[in-house]
């Protein structure tokens, strides 16, 4: 994640060092950070001035290149003198659609970016020679720093997950947590793991209503358990048993095996988070009524 590039019979090393979002911001903006260094030979003693920075963004999705923006830079001009280096940023305001369009186009794989600056070059002692440069440089953000770090900090959701109000009772925030980690999850890609966190939302939804008092017996393969009473919890025998139905089903389809043998796409965490999400924003609603 690197290049170099002649000039004025000098050498500038340019390096990528690191992303970043900004924040507090109002609107999302992503900082990308590098590092030029200027090398050049003998004792000559001049300065070299770098200016009319432009520079555009681009991401890479498969064998597709897109173009996400134009970039700013920190500061018009760059001045560095024999041996000196120094780092530099610039800067992208994104909308909250197209941070979606990055997310549909980074298929929950690390974020590939390249980045393509022209620029002017010139020396202090002979400021009547100016070239003319550019260089493309491409980088990585891994999509564990990218979904848990700088996304929250732009305050970006694929939805809105539910909100439990204090009054409601610490344990709904287990139920809650759950579910936020199935959608980081499903944001990074790992599918499966979405699925287990469903299930664990699920498991812990179900130990909820029991300790609310909505709880029956019933007998599961030949054995007595302890089972949540959805008739009870929606106060209505139909309604309760179909809510009941989905429950079971749904976690018999993010239970561990009942996918042996296939891989997890996305379309199974598609239906494992939404099925989850909604019988969970459904049941903790009707708890607290």
């Amino acid at each position: 994640m690197s290049t170099s590039i002649n000039l004025l019979q000098s050498l500038l090393n340019i390096s990528y060092i690191s992303s970043r979002a900004e924040s507090p911001s109002i609107h999302p903006r992503l900082v990308f950070v590098f590092h030029i260094q200027h090398r050049f030979p003998g004792s000559a003693r001049y300065t070299l001035r770098v200016s009319n920075l432009t520079a555009n963004l681009t991401m890479r999705s498969k064998d597709l290149l897109i173009y996400v923006g134009q970039l700013v830079p920190s500061e018009p001009l760059i001045e560095l003198g024999k041996d000196a280096s120094r780092d530099f940023s610039f800067g992208i305001d994104l909308s909250h659609q197209e941070l979606r369009e990055i997310e549909k186009f980074r298929e929950g794989k690390d974020l590939e970016l390249i980045i393509e600056v022209k620029f002017v070059g010139e020396r202090n002692d002979e400021p009547q020679n100016k070239e003319l440069r550019r260089f493309q440089l491409g980088f990585r953000i891994a999509k564990s720093d990218w979904v848990e770090s700088m996304l929250p900090q732009m305050k970006f959701k694929y939805v809105s997950l539910i909100e439990i109000p204090a009054l409601m009772g610490s344990e709904f925030q287990k139920i809650v947590n759950h579910v936020n980690d199935a959608w980081k999850q499903y944001s990074m890609g790992e599918y499966d793991r979405v699925l287990t966190d469903c299930r664990k939302a699920l498991e812990e939804l179900s130990k909820t209503i029991r300790s609310k008092g909505f709880e029956k017996e019933a007998t599961i393969k030949e054995k007595k358990h302890k089972v949540p009473d959805w008739n009870k919890l929606f106060g209505n025998k139909k309604l309760g048993t179909i809510i009941r139905n989905i429950n079971r089903k749904t976690l018999g389809f993010v239970a561990k095996g009942s996918h042996a043998g296939t891989s997890i796409n996305r379309e199974n965490a598609d239906f494992a988070l939404m099925t989850t999400h909604g019988l969970v924003n459904l049941a903790t609603k009707k708890l607290v009524d």
